[in-house]
Formats: C-alpha cells, structure tokens, sequence
C-alpha cells in the first residue's frame, strides 16, 4: 500500500467524511493525472442540497437575542457602547432609543452594572457611568425577555 493511501486510511472523524467527500484525491496516483472535478460538474445530485445565496435585502444578522433579563439589559448597553444602532433598535422601545440618543448616540466603554433588582414584572438593571458618575437604569419587562422577543428593554433613566 503506499505511503498516500496509509494516510487516506489513517483519517477519522471529520477529516475522514472530507476524505470521503474526496475520495477521487486519495485513491487516484498523485501525479495530477486524476484533479478532482470542478464543483457543478456532472449532473446535479439528488442527495446534496444546493446552497442557498446569502440574501442581501435582510441586513445585518444580529446576534441572538438573550432569554434573561439582566442579560438582555446588558447586550443593549454592550450594543449601545459600540455603537450598533441595529442592535440597539432590536432590543429597546422608542422611547428608550430617545434616552439613550439624548445622552450620546454611543454609550462609551465606562458603563459598569451596579444592582438589581425585580418587582411588578419587570427587572430593572442600574449601570454607573465610571468616567462621570451618570447613573442609569433600564426597566426590562421580565416576560418578554424570557420569551427572547424584542424591544423587551421599555424604559431608560438617567439620574446624575
């Protein structure tokens, strides 16, 4: 057996279904006499779905949308702080969107989360502004938050 093929063989595991997958490089001489076909040669496969084309017309995909409050509050201050306005917008009310713009359209990196705290079904999350003492808390509607839905973040206050 040669020296190509023990290799073939020795495969396992995902590098085993690749080697399956191109099964025509490792059983053929490696002189280029056998190159692998170009992909959509032949006719087309029954069993292989076709790949599907990236849609453009969606935008940006966001990242999943968290099913706890505490952290559904911090991914729109994480958003918030970079900048990612689509972001910001998936996670938070109008209203709140307003409050946060009036204090700057990006939060800036000082925003460290102090406390707590739930009651009347919803969560509220207080963040410290470490750099100018701003303080501010979101009222995350506990509910909607579990559920992973958006705009669950329904008020914004500044105090400070």
């Amino acid at each position: 057996m040669s020296n190509r093929r023990n290799k073939c063989l020795a495969l396992s595991g995902a590098a085993l279904l690749t080697a399956l997958l191109t099964v025509v490089g490792c059983t053929g001489p490696d002189d280029g006499a056998n190159p692998p076909a170009p992909t959509g040669a032949g006719p087309p496969s029954t069993t292989e779905a076709s790949p599907t084309p990236p849609d453009d017309t969606q935008g940006p995909t966001l990242a999943p949308i968290p099913d706890d409050a505490v952290a559904y509050a911090d991914a729109l201050i994480l958003a918030w702080r970079a900048g990612e306005q689509d972001r910001v917008a998936q996670l938070a009310e109008p209203e709140v969107l307003d409050a946060l713009a009036e204090y700057g359209a990006v939060g800036g990196p000082h925003w460290q989360q102090v406390a707590h705290d739930a009651g009347a079904g919803s969560v509220f999350v207080s963040y410290e502004n470490t750099d100018d003492g701003t303080r501010l808390e979101l009222r995350v509607r506990n509910e909607a938050a579990s559920n992973a839905e958006e705009h669950a973040v329904a008020e914004a206050r500044f105090d400070g």
